[in-house]
């Protein structure tokens, strides 16, 4: 499956899943299971049923009788609602780990890593960036060596994780083995952007994809790309 479909929540129709990126919607979903997996990099399809019964999620918050044990998983079934989740890391507590830095730069890529001076923390899930795919990109080449050197030297100070939010205690990230909360005294957002797509009906085509995507996972698989 090179272009991956799921059951939209509201129409109930099949569309596309335009984006690769986590976070944006429908690329992680909830599989029957409970595992939480991302479609696009395991290239899945979630088997969900079209059919669906509205009701008001206030009623059910305010309701005590259909918020019973045996109720909400039927409930929860009928809204294309995940009704049970596999605990995360196999149920295991993960080491806390608290750190103070000069500078945090949350995201990698070309900023991120140009961003990194000594006594920093770079944590990011892509530590390059969309620069590897993008052969349109100027001076791509010389771009992507500079920040390989980059990378190299500071790689004693690049993690990966995925940031978890702001909390009194500092900003907490989710790493492979950890959970670190971060103090510092500078912080750097390097998220990068992406490309939408243009707003038509019909953009939810399966087929119709972001710029990012493209180049990502269907470049060089199709002989006819419309752009």
């Amino acid at each position: 499956m090179s272009i991956p479909a799921t059951i939209s929540k509201k129409a109930r129709k099949l569309i596309g899943i335009s984006y690769e990126e986590q976070g944006m919607p429908y690329v992680e979903q909830v599989d029957s299971e409970g595992n939480r997996v991302n479609v696009v990099e395991q290239k899945i399809y979630i088997k969900k049923s079209f059919m669906t019964i509205p009701s008001s999620l206030r009623l059910i918050h305010t309701n005590k009788l259909l918020r019973t044990p045996s109720l909400l998983p039927i409930i929860s079934n009928l809204q294309d609602l995940p009704y049970k989740y596999k605990p995360i890391n196999n149920g295991k507590n993960k080491e806390i780990r608290d750190v103070t830095v000069e500078r945090l730069i949350i995201g990698g890529g070309t900023s991120g890593l140009a961003s990194m001076r000594e006594n920093s923390l770079l944590i990011t899930r892509e530590e390059l960036g969309d620069i590897l795919f993008d052969e349109y990109t100027l001076e791509r080449s010389f771009i992507i060596e500079e920040l390989k050197k980059l990378y190299k030297y500071y790689q004693n100070h690049i993690i990966s994780g995925r940031f978890l939010g702001k909390f009194d205690e500092g900003l907490v990230f989710d790493t492979v083995d950890q959970i670190w909360i971060v103090k510092a005294n500078e912080i750097v957002l390097a998220g990068g952007g992406r490309c939408l797509k243009p707003i038509f009906p019909g953009n939810n085509t399966p087929g119709i994809v972001s710029r990012e995507f493209n180049l990502k996972r269907l470049k060089n698989k199709f002989q006819k790309i419309l752009v």
